[in-house]
């Protein structure tokens, strides 16, 4: 397309149809309020996020330094993206933490934006209009990226993904014209993706596999040609390296260090085979989606050994094919880069796989799939079949869609799809228990117990309806269930120390004493309450001095320094 005039129409209705098609496919978001999954803890109940833009809360995001003495949920520290959080707090600034609709809308135009990006790179990469816009719609509405884009707490996908495109795209005019400016801004781009998901760590390898493309080296190993791109990628390895070893240190925390150390190195790695499997399959088969995933119910080394094979019989054939066709081992390639630090190396959560984790990682299948149609079919069957394609993705993504309109529908989906986890039940049964519908609430916890008999969230919720029931033995029976599979669990530990000292039936002040300890340590006493209910119990035991040094850290605490 020589003529410019014509070839701006052609970007400017590739952009406005990009646009029309991903806003059609989840429009129905702006009338979605907050799930009970992670968005509470990250925005609606957050200190630092629902009080808006300020300087406490922006020292916060970076440092986690919580200045107001506001306690914040176990687990969300585990991650380090302030960039996110601070979009969260400009969200509650302008619109208000209750107008998570409007929210909502912003994670969407991330998306779009990101997605037109990602048209510009591939434009810029194959020189195909058609493959490159094909390759964004497919990100845009494909069903995997519905959680990505429908889930608040999931911001950092959207964000980091569209600093990331920002910067490759920055790095393909840094390459073309050799201008410094551009290598300045891909690295400024790369640390702000960084700061908004450390995930995107592999982003110099997809650097790398952009130039070894773009040389047309895809049918060799040019050993002497990665040294030098090793060197050339510095700027971008470096602050990658510091960030991957950042993000080890914090997942090393709270509940999410509990999950690591739940399972051993040699068992994750025996299982990477299966969630890679898992995932390529759900990519041309997005059927059966849920926010949460159970391992498969077959003998994992069996399973792992046939997917291993599976995934070197189409290693084997892309590489065979790179010749004809090298965009095949470049989509490869670009899926087990992306994929590496969420392939199960380090565990994290109790999800066998999560869509989210695709949200970069298939972006080169995208193009694969739709530049092989281009190539081999005749160019109208080629066109129908990829508009086929397309339709079948808004229609599922549409569906998938409909299941982040609320808790009941999320939870609800997540029993349907995956009957094996227990965490659907856990979750629908803490919404129902929430709502005071306990008679709803308590056949759900147990069966997550049934499933998962380490659940130690479903013995707790469980223990909550004993508690509301006044059934007092087996609510303890339940808490000590909970602490004994997670001995660092706080809330159990609360709720034990007010069970032994409060309920007459139940009275141990040394119990009491002993919870109300430990769950003052765990939350590095900062909850008056509780720091209180310590005071009481050691005046109690005529354990005067303790008493006074806890009344002396009370004090200290925010808001009680006139006590």
């Amino acid at each position: 397309m020589k003529n410019p005039s014509a070839k701006r129409l052609a970007l400017f209705l590739s952009v406005i149809t990009l646009a029309i098609i991903t806003a059609w496919t989840y429009h129905p978001v702006h009338s979605f309020g907050y799930i009970d999954y992670d968005d509470p803890a990250y925005i609606a109940d957050n200190p630092y996020v629902n009080s808006g833009l300020d300087v406490q809360n922006i020292q916060w995001a970076f440092t986690f330094e919580e200045s107001k003495g506001l306690p914040v949920y176990d687990g969300i520290q585990n991650l380090y993206h302030p960039i996110t959080w601070i979009s969260h707090m400009i969200d509650v600034e302008v619109f208000g933490v209750a107008s998570p609709g409007a929210q909502h809308i912003v994670n969407l135009a991330i998306h779009l934006i990101a997605g037109v990006l990602l048209f510009f790179i591939f434009l810029k990469l194959l020189k195909n209009h058609v493959v490159a816009l094909a390759t964004a719609i497919l990100f845009c509405i494909h069903p995997l990226h519905v959680e990505s884009v429908a889930w608040l707490s999931e911001r950092k996908d959207t964000l980091s993904a569209l600093f990331a495109f920002a910067s490759i795209l920055s790095y393909q005019f840094y390459a073309e014209k050799q201008s410094r400016s551009y290598q300045v801004s891909s690295v400024v781009f790369f640390v702000l993706a960084l700061l908004a998901k450390p995930s995107v760590v592999i982003l110099p390898g997809i650097l790398m596999l952009l130039d070894q493309y773009q040389r047309h080296q895809m049918n060799k190993l040019d050993v002497e040609f990665l040294k030098k791109q090793c060197v050339h990628k510095l700027p971008w390895i470096i602050p990658s390296i510091v960030a991957a070893l950042a993000a080890i240190y914090f997942q090393q925390g709270g509940s999410h260090g509990y999950f690591m150390h739940g399972m051993s190195l040699g068992d994750r790695i025996v299982l990477i085979p299966t969630r890679l499997s898992y995932y390529l399959y759900h990519t041309f088969s997005p059927t059966g989606l849920s926010f949460h995933y159970a391992p498969p119910p077959f003998s994992a080394p069996l399973i792992s050994a046939c997917c291993s094979i599976g995934l070197i019989v189409l290693t084997v054939f892309c590489y065979r094919v790179r010749m004809r066709f090298p965009l095949a081992i470049f989509a490869l390639l670009w899926f087990y880069v992306c994929i590496l630090p969420m392939s199960g190396i380090v565990h994290v959560g109790t999800s066998f796989i999560a869509d989210r984790y695709t949200y970069l990682a298939i972006i080169g299948i995208f193009a694969c799939v739709s530049a092989a149609l281009i190539k081999y079919l005749p160019q109208r069957l080629a066109y129908i079949a990829l508009t086929l394609i397309v339709l079948t993705c808004v229609w599922l993504a549409k569906q998938q869609t409909q299941t982040w309109k609320d808790s009941y529908a999320l939870f609800s989906n997540a029993i349907e799809a995956q009957p094996r986890s227990a965490i659907g039940y856990v979750n629908l049964g803490a919404k129902y228990k929430l709502d005071g519908q306990l008679d709803k609430a308590a056949p759900l916890f147990e069966k997550a117990i049934e499933i998962s008999p380490h659940d130690y969230i479903a013995y707790h919720n469980l223990a909550q309806i004993h508690l509301a029931q006044k059934q007092w033995s087996r609510a303890e029976r339940s808490l000590l269930m909970a602490l004994k599979n997670y001995e660092h669990y706080a809330p159990s530990m609360k709720s034990l120390a007010k069970l032994y000292l409060i309920v007459p039936e139940m009275y141990h002040l040394e119990k009491a004493l002993n919870f109300t300890k430990r769950y003052n340590t765990a939350v590095k006493e900062r909850d008056p309450q509780m720091l209180g209910f310590e005071i009481k119990i050691l005046l109690k035991l005529n354990r005067s001095n303790e008493a006074k040094a806890q009344a002396l850290k009370l004090r200290r605490l925010p808001g009680n320094a006139e006590m």
